[in-house]
């Protein structure tokens, strides 16, 4: 609630840490995050893609603790995130641009407006919050064909908590999390909380109501969220 933005292109250590906030350490010594928010991709539990701090694009095995840069340089002021399935880029803004492994080059595309883009864990679809409290949209990558999964003062919301942003997708697909706030838009000391609705995932639509998770007047944001299937199925 009380913490700062990080100033455009800085520098910073990308740490790691438990669920129960114990564990914190430094996986990488200088890396960016992309404007305020996103700082990795997930390949699988022991492997991310990161940003170093020179902007290239790199791979990190946990494990091993070896790192693959995956582009040959830095691009623009942040540096790309490529997506799990190694075919798209983003930066700080929902360009979506198309990823050449066999160049370790990015051909950026135009810049859909908006910020917080994010990718799908299957490397079908791209997501981004549209403009300043919505929509939250979706991409599909292959055609570029966008939509709206939840619209601005979207009526499926409470009227005082329709002012959404801070998208997040389950791995599997099958949950959207994001926040809402009563039409308070500061990143960091507005009174988000987080909403969890049933999603397709072959659609990226939501085939639910939002349900809210959280209340209290902190700025509660980025949120994440994991659907575990039933020990019998």
């Amino acid at each position: 609630h009380g913490y700062e933005p990080v100033p455009k292109g800085s520098k910073c250590p990308l740490h790691i840490i438990n669920a129960d906030g114990t564990g914190d350490r430094i996986l990488v010594a200088s890396a960016r995050a992309y404007f305020e928010d996103r700082g990795a991709v997930w390949l699988n539990n022991d492997e991310l893609i990161y940003i170093a701090g020179d902007g290239a694009t790199c791979q990190l095995n946990l494990r091993s603790g070896k790192t693959t840069r995956l582009t040959k340089q830095g691009h623009g002021t942040y540096g790309f995130l490529v997506n799990r399935t190694k075919t798209f880029g983003v930066q700080g803004f929902p360009d979506f641009s198309v990823y050449d492994p066999g160049t370790q080059s990015i051909l950026p595309q135009k810049k859909h407006g908006g910020c917080q883009p994010y990718f799908s864990h299957d490397g079908v679809w791209g997501f981004w919050t549209g403009g300043g409290g919505g929509p939250l949209k979706r991409i599909h990558l292959a055609t570029g064909k966008t939509g709206n999964i939840i619209d601005k003062r979207d009526r499926r919301m409470p009227p005082d908590r329709a002012y959404v942003y801070f998208p997040m997708l389950s791995r599997c697909g099958r949950l959207f999390a994001f926040g809402a706030s009563p039409d308070q838009h500061d990143h960091f000391k507005a009174d988000y909380d987080i909403f969890i609705a049933a999603c397709d995932p072959t659609s990226l639509t939501l085939t639910g109501n939002p349900v809210r998770y959280s209340f209290n007047p902190a700025c509660d944001r980025f949120p994440d969220v994991f659907l575990a299937d039933l020990s019998l199925g």
